[in-house]
């Protein structure tokens, strides 16, 4: 059984959306476990609502707003599903999605080299997802190729670095692989990218089905984390120079690691660190130096970009 997970925050104005897309699934091998981030709308009574319409097994949980990296900790904790996809409350699925999903689990579900599955985003019109002002005409004839097959085999590190494919994917993963790698939290913070999951698996060899068929639905919307991303950054420093400190420890391209060694020490001071204790704690104390000189002389809160 898969579970949908749905961490949300102030979104009553897009979860019907999503609720309605549940109730039309073709294949009905799924539960969905939502996490309610401490919003302050009508989240709670329009998933009260639900609760008594749902015609498969859903359940709503409340905590404390803490952000949706400790949502999905609580969520991989309370499902009764053995694969995990996450579904972000402003997005849907096609009505086909869980019958896809469950098709290509099937073929790897033995494997235990496989972390999961994972189809591709798109828009309601078709379109695929892959980034905020890009579209299929930019996309190179290598990429058009590989989304030409019916799937590709590889890590999450190797799908992005190896074939350089982009766009946004709708990852489904062994339960039991997210409850192995939690997200830590840091206190007045709300967000730990999720690219610490993703790399943590790529570490591990382990890989994905990702498959070309469409199996989630949404956009870049205005208030989203996509097109917000700097400043969310911004806001949650250490919980930024933590993915930094463990992508220098990674597997990640050295490109990447040096990117992370200067950010490192740039979010880690922004939130309050000091040199010792950033030097004594990092990963890598080689890239952690040859980072230091730009990160010294491009503090946040400056003219540089930030990512």
């Amino acid at each position: 059984m898969i579970t949908v997970f749905t961490p949300t925050y102030n979104r009553a104005y897009t979860l019907t959306r999503l609720f309605n897309s549940m109730q039309t699934q073709a294949c009905r091998d799924f539960e969905w476990v939502i996490v309610d981030d401490g919003s302050t709308d009508d989240t709670e009574a329009l998933c009260q609502s639900f609760l008594s319409m749902a015609t498969f097994p859903m359940r709503y949980i409340r905590q404390g707003n803490a952000g949706k990296h400790v949502a999905i900790n609580r969520g991989a904790t309370e499902a009764e599903g053995e694969w995990f996809f996450i579904v972000d409350s402003d997005d849907w699925l096609p009505k086909d999605s869980i019958e896809l999903n469950v098709r290509y689990i099937y073929q790897i579900a033995d494997d235990p080299s496989f972390a999961g599955v994972s189809g591709v985003c798109a828009r309601a019109d078709g379109s695929l997802l892959l980034g905020p002002g890009k579209s299929s005409e930019t996309m190179g004839e290598r990429a058009k190729e590989l989304f030409a097959r019916e799937y590709i085999d590889a890590t999450s590190q190797d799908y992005r670095d190896k074939f350089r494919m982009p766009g946004d994917r709708a990852e489904v993963i062994r339960t039991e692989l997210v409850r192995e790698t939690p997200f830590p939290s840091f206190p007045g913070e709300r967000f730990v990218d999720e690219y610490y999951l993703w790399q943590s698996l790529s570490d591990r060899g382990l890989k994905l089905r990702w498959f070309n068929k469409a199996t989630y639905c949404g956009d870049y919307l205005a208030d989203g984390l996509t097109t917000n991303m700097r400043d969310v950054m911004r806001r949650n420093p250490l919980g930024r120079s933590f993915v930094d400190n463990f992508t220098m420890g990674s597997h990640a391209r050295l490109s990447r690691k040096m990117r992370s060694a200067v950010n490192y020490t740039r979010y880690g001071r922004y939130g309050g660190l000091g040199l010792f204790q950033l030097a004594s704690e990092a990963r890598s104390r080689l890239l952690f130096l040859l980072g230091l000189p730009v990160a010294l002389t491009r503090p946040i809160g400056g003219a540089s970009n930030d990512r």
